[in-house]
């Protein structure tokens, strides 16, 4: 991209001649600090359109009010051959909202967005260049939401996060809005577009004073630094991190290469109930995890699983114990055993699917006033991925009333499990057999499964649909 925009600079003789500060002009005249100068802001303009772009008509209709304003700026000022090429430009993005906003079926992907952000970029220079009565501040302010975000964003990462400013986060202004609204509607789709209504009309609202000072340069310049200060107190005061707790890693143990144990603290007055699920952040990036302790221990225990190109885990697979993560304030989940009055739990999961049954065995090992009796079936590719084998098989051989803890591998072949004595095969291809064996019926029985989607729809399918047992369900998606 650097050769491509040196190129197109030097072939087209694109340079900015007018910053409206007079120190930064004199180094303008310096062909090489002139080249870098617009490179930059190339780079900042056009990364800026790719970083907000992801969400329905953010960016087109961002596009629209920044070429619209350029077109009305020419066409007055008579230069009509820039008007009209700008002008063409607004009838493509008018043609694409159509098809992405407010439900979107065409996206404009990184080629995209980087196309409209040179387009920008290129429209901003030359009508900068052919109009000199106007303020460059101007054109500053009507680029300030494109270049906050980049720049912005390299501050917050490199000063006050210490992490690479290529790291991606979900801390940008629109990522931050659509958790608010999200956690207000609870619609995805919804909260989608309402970014793009909401912050577009927000930056509307703001440059819509410049254009009746366009051509004074005191006044542009000292609005861009208000519109500065309002960009980082929107983004600074997020109202979803003020009610955040903090939980510091207490112990963290490594069960293989792409799986570990993590126990976190506890907040004061925090509870869960078996079965529910906290949700766990890093720099603003999120997770739910189900939480395999039970209600009365003082730490809260985790069990993770490296997923590739994951957002959190890889983070947390370089963390140790002592270092903080952030807690939402309130466990949630409904994969709870609510009605005790059935005999048989049957327990159907698979990896990390296990976690809330964990929580269940004890809590109600020493809460089990009904007599209930828990028959958990596990099925994973690799016997290395049963995290609580050792500890439910324990349970299961002191107390054989309460817990029957069957675990299986669905590859007995392959070289890390030559060592695996156990069952073998899928687990929802084993449990109508295991149902058989027991004399389980849907009568004094109750049916959870937990983990794989696909796993999931099966036993619903057999277990539901076929023989009318109740189903409740928990899928894990990595």
């Amino acid at each position: 991209m650097i050769v491509f925009l040196i190129t197109l600079v030097i072939s087209n003789k694109f340079y900015i001649q007018n910053t409206g500060i007079a120190f930064l002009n004199r180094f303008l005249e310096i062909d090489i600090f002139a080249l870098f100068f617009i490179c930059l802001c190339f780079l900042f303009i056009i990364n800026g359109s790719n970083l907000i772009d992801g969400y329905n008509g953010l960016l087109g209709i961002h596009t629209f009010i920044i070429l619209a304003n350029l077109f009305f700026v020419n066409y007055f000022g008579g230069n009509y051959d820039l008007a009209f090429f700008i002008f063409y430009g607004i009838l493509i993005i008018i043609f694409f909202l159509q098809y992405n906003f407010p439900k979107a079926t065409v996206f404009l992907g990184d080629g995209g967005s980087y196309f409209l952000g040179a387009f920008i970029a290129l429209s901003v220079i030359n009508t900068s260049v052919a109009n000199p009565s106007i303020s460059p501040f101007y054109f500053c302010i009507l680029l300030f939401y494109l270049f906050f975000e980049v720049f912005f964003s390299f501050i917050r990462k490199i000063v006050m996060e210490k992490k690479s400013p290529l790291f991606p986060d979900k801390k940008h202004l629109h990522m931050l809005l659509y958790k608010i609204l999200l956690k207000k509607n609870n619609n995805k789709s919804k909260s989608n577009y309402l970014v793009s209504i909401i912050i577009n009309l927000v930056y509307l609202t703001l440059i819509l004073p410049p254009i009746f000072f366009m051509k004074n340069g005191m006044f542009c310049k000292y609005y861009s630094l208000v519109l500065f200060i309002i960009y980082i107190f929107c983004t600074v005061v997020n109202p979803i991190n003020k009610n955040l707790l903090e939980a510091k890693i207490i112990q963290r143990l490594d069960l293989s290469d792409l799986m570990l144990k993590l126990w976190i603290s506890k907040p004061e007055n925090y509870s869960f109930k078996p079965g529910q699920y906290c949700t766990i952040g890093v720099n603003g990036i999120e997770r739910a995890y189900s939480i395999a302790s039970s209600p009365d221990e003082d730490s809260m225990e985790l069990f993770i699983e490296l997923v590739d190109h994951g957002e959190l885990s890889p983070i947390i697979w370089k963390m140790k114990a002592g270092d903080k993560l952030t807690l939402r304030p309130r466990a949630k989940g409904i994969f709870q055993i609510k009605d005790t009055n059935y005999d048989n739990y049957l327990l159907i999961c698979t990896v990390t699917g296990i976690v809330p049954y964990v929580s269940y065995v004890r809590y109600f090992l020493n809460n089990n006033s009904h007599n209930m009796k828990f028959h958990i079936l596990q099925g994973s590719s690799y016997m290395d991925e049963f995290g609580y084998s050792e500890e439910l098989l324990k349970i299961a051989k002191e107390y054989p009333d309460f817990v029957i803890y069957h675990p299986t591998v669905s590859r007995p072949n392959d070289i890390r499990n030559e060592k695996w004595q156990g069952m073998t095969g899928r687990v929802n291809n084993i449990v109508e057999d295991y149902i058989n064996e027991k004399q389980l019926n849907k009568e004094n029985t109750i049916v959870y499964a937990c983990g794989n989607p696909d796993m999931i729809i099966d036993i619903k399918d057999k277990l539901g649909q076929n023989i009318g047992f109740k189903v409740l369900e928990e899928r894990f998606w990595k």
